[in-house]
C-alpha cells in the first residue's frame, strides 16, 4: 500500500436495492506511533461506462493507536450504478490498519444502528454476523 485510498475493497453492486437505505457499521483501529491519530473513511466508489468514477463519502471515524472506534453511517443511492465498490480509506502508508468487522445492511425496523453496535461491542471475534431475518448483510 503506498496511498490511504489502496484499503479493503469490494464490489458490492450485484447486492444494492435502488432507493434502499443501508446502514454501515466497522470496527477498527490503527497501530504505529504512540501518539497517532488518524482519520479511516468508508467511501462508495461509483462507476458509470467509461465516465470518470463519482465518489460517495459513507462515514468517517478518528482512530488512536491501539483503541478499536466505531465507524457509523448510512446511505442510499437512487440508481445503481454499472458497479458500486465499498473500501475503506485508511491512515497514510507506515500505519498498520485493523479491521474487526464491518457490516452493511439494508435498514429495517427490527435492527436500529444502535442495537447492531452493542451486538458487536459485546461480540468481539466475530466478523460476520446476521443482524435479522428480513434482510440479508450485504457484507
Amino acid at each position: 500500500r503506498t496511498d490511504y485510498w489502496q484499503g479493503l475493497e469490494q464490489d458490492i453492486t450485484t447486492r444494492l436495492i435502488p432507493k434502499m437505505q443501508y446502514k454501515i457499521l466497522a470496527s477498527v483501529r490503527v497501530e504505529g506511533s504512540p501518539q497517532s491519530i488518524h482519520s479511516v473513511m468508508a467511501t462508495l466508489r461509483l462507476e458509470n461506462n467509461n465516465a470518470s468514477p463519482n465518489f460517495l463519502s459513507l462515514a468517517r471515524v478518528k482512530a488512536s493507536v491501539g483503541k478499536w472506534e466505531q465507524l457509523m453511517g448510512t446511505f442510499s443511492l437512487e440508481v445503481i450504478p454499472e458497479r458500486a465498490v465499498f473500501y475503506l480509506e485508511e491512515p497514510p502508508a507506515g500505519f498498520n490498519f485493523s479491521l474487526r468487522s464491518v457490516v452493511i445492511y439494508p435498514v429495517s425496523k427490527s435492527n436500529s444502528i444502535e442495537s447492531v453496535a452493542q451486538k458487536l461491542m459485546i461480540s468481539e471475534g466475530e466478523v460476520n454476523r446476521s443482524f435479522g431475518d428480513e434482510h440479508d448483510n450485504i457484507i
